[in-house]
């Protein structure tokens, strides 16, 4: 039997912010951290000066002067920051302005480090870019998730380094170096007491749809407690998304269409609105917290909302809303494992929106049968498994809004006995087939992948403006 309170507690967490512009700032305040004398919080360690070594004065962090600050990152990294707001209002846009804010914010938060950000930090960190002392670099990485920050600055008259490189992981830290010499190193390239890793991966990647059910089917307790404050922490992002009409305001447009009668109020259009308002939310860099899933707040968006939505509509009691979200959560944490934690495909339909549509197919199960889920997947798989992941943008809000519509689709297709056949595409004859021929199709798409960087790459000289 599969460990689901390890699964979920290291796939499931709450973010602020998106996740990669997040981890780009890590990196930068860390390699600041560093080079000023402190030794940043790291796997829960409490922070502290960095030993003072044959009479070297150390300078505290207020007394530190930033000459120069390198990032090194790579593509999937910087096409996932790029054109994404960051809190705590969205002013700031993009990866060179997460990675400069980073070198003004404390480490301690991890991937929440932005939820100490203000408009003084936002003023710094666009001080520091067009003073020409930011250097932004592109590389090729064989990890998607690589980022390396190098900090130069003087401190007591005196020159110092730091560099801190975040690999495999969103916030897994496997090296700190100041002056050359090693504070931290680690060859592990994905394991983080925040992050999900391979390994967590790797025990969900061949176990049958079945034992994943049965796994759900009795949860109790903190489990549940946990998976009910995701659904209210992300249907709160929802309710600001709408009220406020952030980001794209495709959320808010969906609400004004009901009211005007251009589309049903309905249930799929309430699905579509909470999701949309959501990402709107997220994606245009207001500080909230959101309840992420498989490493990506919009992933944890589109595993929750849509069940949450459907459970509210069949008045379900808290356990089975509970149980529903976990199983969202797992088979979202073993597409991950399939299709990895970037990739060129929009995790949110190939991953989360799989995930969303076997809870919602569950709920409406009375047994939680597993061929009403199994037909949901493979409807998914044979429906919108082909959409592109061309950056985290106020535009994924639009994303969002169709692929959890096509979720809840699918189930309510697959609880009437409708189900694309085997013989179909990439469907497979259960869910494990057809995960392995998704798999087979990513690998496919490393050209198109590069193909959407070398596009967002020509954009970047209207980052700094802000313009989304």
């Amino acid at each position: 039997m599969i460990d689901v309170a390890k699964i979920l507690s290291a796939t499931v967490y709450p973010v602020t912010g998106c996740t990669e512009p997040a981890a780009v700032a890590l990196a930068s305040s860390l390699a600041v951290h560093v080079a000023a004398g402190l030794y940043p919080a790291v796997d829960g360690t409490k922070e502290e000066k960095v030993k003072e070594r044959k009479g070297e004065r150390i300078a505290s962090k207020g007394r530190f002067k930033l000459e120069l600050l390198h990032l090194r990152t790579s593509r999937s990294i910087f096409k996932n920051a790029m054109a994404v707001g960051i809190p705590p209002d969205g002013k700031g846009v993009g990866v060179r302005m997460a990675g400069a804010m980073g070198a003004f914010l404390s480490p301690d938060e991890g991937l929440n480090l932005f939820k100490n950000s203000n408009t003084h930090i936002l003023k710094s960190a666009e001080n520091l870019i067009r003073s020409g002392r930011f250097i932004l670099e592109v590389v090729e990485k064989e990890e998607e998730i690589f980022i390396e920050a190098l900090a130069v600055g003087t401190a007591a008259r005196q020159r110092h380094v730091g560099e801190a490189v975040i690999s495999g992981a969103h916030d897994n830290v496997v090296l700190l170096r100041r002056n050359g010499e090693v504070l931290k190193k680690s060859d592990d390239k994905g394991q983080n007491k925040n992050e999900l890793s391979s390994r967590v991966f790797s025990t969900l990647n061949q176990v049958p749809l079945c034992e994943i059910i049965e796994a759900c089917k009795n949860l109790k307790g903190k489990i549940i407690d946990e998976m009910i404050k995701g659904v209210e922490m992300n249907r709160r992002a929802a309710m600001k998304g709408i009220s406020m009409k952030l980001g794209l305001g495709v959320g808010a447009t969906i609400k004004e269409m009901i009211q005007r009668g251009l589309i049903s109020n309905d249930i799929l259009s309430k699905i579509k609105m909470e999701t949309a308002g959501a990402a709107d939310a997220r994606m245009s860099g207001y500080e909230i917290e959101i309840m992420a899933s498989g490493g990506s707040g919009n992933q944890g968006i589109m595993a929750v909302i849509p069940v949450a939505v459907v459970a509210e509509n069949m008045n379900v009691s808290r356990e089975r809303l509970g149980r529903a979200v976990a199983l969202s959560h797992l088979i979202t944490a073993q597409m991950t494992g399939v299709v990895g934690i970037l990739s060129a495909l929009c995790g949110c339909v190939v991953k989360a929106g799989m995930g969303a549509s076997a809870g919602i197919a569950w709920l409406l199960s009375d047994s939680g049968e597993v061929g009403v889920v199994e037909s949901a997947i493979a409807n998914m798989a044979g429906n919108i498994i082909g959409e592109i992941c061309d950056g985290a943008k106020v535009g994924c809000a639009l994303k969002l809004a169709t692929a959890s519509g096509a979720a809840a689709e699918c189930a309510f297709l697959a609880l009437k006995g409708v189900r694309i056949p085997w013989t179909n595409g990439i469907v497979g004859v259960d869910s494990i087939e057809t995960m392995k021929n998704i798999e087979k199709f990513q690998l496919s798409t490393k050209e198109t992948n590069r193909a959407i960087i070398e596009i967002i790459n020509d954009k970047k000289p209207f980052e700094l403006a802000g313009k989304t």
